[in-house]
Formats: C-alpha cells, structure tokens, sequence
C-alpha cells in the first residue's frame, strides 16, 4: 500500500471515529435530546457502550495519524540524500 493511501484510509477512518465518538459521548451526557433526534436508536445504555468501546481505536487511528508526518519527513530526507550521492 502506498503511503498516500495509508494515509488518507487512516485519515478517513480517524474522521468517521471522532464523529461517532462525539455523537455516542453527547448520548450519554445529553441522553434525551439524542434519543429524540436518533427515534430512539442510540439509547443512553447504548451510547455509553459504544463511547467505551471507540475509545482504543480512536487512540490507535490517532497515533498512527500523528506518525505519519515523522515518517514522511524521514523518507523526503532520505530520498534527497540518495538523489544527492548519485
């Protein structure tokens, strides 16, 4: 997989879990007005089951989003060190 594909999946990803966390943690703080707006789909017991379990790969998704700009810094700078040797 190319780097740019790693990271716009890893970006995409990481957008799609933080929308759902927020949505899950406002279930369980504001459990009422969610219920409503979700027809009663996302109730407060559920919310907070989700919120608890989104929790790791949120963390993953965004420390993997954090690497990249490292490692893509590591391999512009080791391209231009071979391109300079040559």
């Amino acid at each position: 997989m190319k780097l740019r594909t790693a990271k716009t999946l890893i970006a995409g990803s990481l957008l799609a879990i933080t929308v759902a966390y927020l949505l899950t943690g406002l279930g369980v703080t504001h459990y009422r007005w969610v219920e409503a707006v979700t027809r009663g789909i996302l109730t407060k017991n559920m919310s907070f089951n989700i919120h608890e379990g989104l929790l790791a790969p949120f963390v993953i998704l965004l420390s993997l989003h954090l690497l990249f700009g490292p490692i893509t810094r590591m391999r512009l700078k080791t391209r231009k060190q071979r391109v300079q040797r040559q």
